[in-house]
């Protein structure tokens, strides 16, 4: 009974994350636009801001390609437990849930490797919601075929 509880408890909070409303149209247009020209005055060797770019756009579920060319840029620059844990968040955000899974591990064992211990469970967290929403929707593909 705890198991099925629990599943259930994170098959909910899954469900919300990838259900969650983001933005009217007109303030994405806003926040495409902010991050765009955050982008563009970046220097070439600035990892964190163009992650934080991407990063303005993920967090309010705005799905916009540009932010996976400015995370692989600052991945290329500099790869840490940062960019990685905001480029999962961008597959996630993509329902690509295998390659949100890669880059969160990556993520982990680079905050390993830098001693940021305090960050690990953010990310272990994240791990979780991300395969317990790919098992659930693997899960109702199976009833759904067959029925």
């Amino acid at each position: 009974m705890k198991i099925f509880v629990t599943i259930s408890f994170i098959l909910v909070l899954a469900m919300s994350v990838v259900l969650a409303d983001g933005v009217n149209s007109n303030e994405e247009e806003m926040l495409i636009s902010k991050a765009k020209d955050k982008a563009e005055k970046i220097k070439t060797d600035d990892w964190k801001a163009l992650a934080d770019c991407a990063r303005l756009l993920i967090d309010q579920r705005i799905q916009y390609d540009e932010a996976l060319t400015w995370l692989e840029k600052s991945v290329s620059i500099n790869e840490n437990y940062y960019n990685l844990t905001i480029l999962g968040d961008y597959y996630r955000l993509k329902l690509d849930y295998n390659k949100a899974y890669e880059h969160y591990l990556k993520a982990i064992l680079s905050a390993q490797k830098d001693r940021k211990m305090d960050v690990i469970p953010d990310i272990q967290w994240k791990v979780l919601v991300t395969m317990g929403t790919k098992n659930y929707y693997d899960f109702m593909e199976k009833q759904y075929n067959n029925n």
